[in-house]
């Protein structure tokens, strides 16, 4: 796979001689499977993230063309997941049973599946499993981005820009204010992951709650 600088550049020059669908098709390829599976964290239903992720992948389809080289394709599909969840959220029965637009984009639907099969834990958890399950979609949105996927607050702020409902904080600060209070708010399961997880826990506090800078871009 290209770096996701390289990435960048080549999808930015497929929209410059106007080939939106190869580039979609790039982007989609690229990122698909990474995008599923963050959508089953946030929503924490292998049902509801599909629909979902059926409904992000129809975005970016439809709206590369909007890309602009002011943040990373990356953040920018992440932002467009999230407004995809957050219309999950509000309506779970909206795309249920709705074929995609073409068989290409179905393809590349179908190969994210495929290769990234959801496992969803129902019985016992541990202390990161606890801690997620404690926090609401959003916050979960956020652990995952800055945790697992490893984007600066800059992504993260394009990641879960205001989406069409108006709701979401869409600057670095406001992200950083909201995740210091749900850390203060999130006591139990910290100090449980502390005893169980010590390197979780560690980056949790100095990462996710903006109480230092981490261990990778701030």
């Amino acid at each position: 796979m290209a770096s996701a600088e390289g990435l960048d550049e080549e999808v930015l020059e497929l929209l410059r001689l106007g080939r939106d669908a190869d580039a979609a098709t790039r982007v989609l390829g690229a990122y698909g499977g990474e995008l599923r599976a963050y959508l089953a964290h946030v929503l924490r239903d292998a049902t509801a993230a599909d629909d979902a992720f059926s409904e992000c992948a129809e975005q970016v389809w439809r709206s590369i063309g909007s890309f602009r080289a002011a943040s990373s394709v990356r953040a920018w599909t992440y932002g467009v997941a999230w407004h995809a969840a957050t219309r999950t959220m509000r309506d779970p029965f909206r795309r249920r049973g709705r074929a995609l637009e073409s068989a290409e984009l179905a393809r590349l639907v179908d190969r994210a599946r495929t290769e990234t099969p959801i496992y969803l834990k129902t019985g016992t958890k541990d202390a990161l499993d606890e801690l997620r399950a404690s926090l609401d979609p959003q916050d979960r949105a956020l652990l995952t981005l800055r945790l697992d996927r490893r984007l600066s607050w800059a992504e993260v702020a394009v990641a879960l820009a205001e989406g069409d409902d108006g709701a979401g904080p869409t600057t670095e600060a406001a992200l950083r204010k909201r995740r210091r209070r749900r850390h203060e708010s999130n006591s139990t399961p910290i100090t449980n992951m502390y005893s169980t997880s010590p390197s979780w826990a560690v980056q949790y506090k100095t990462v996710i709650s903006g109480c230092g800078p981490g261990p990778f871009t701030p």
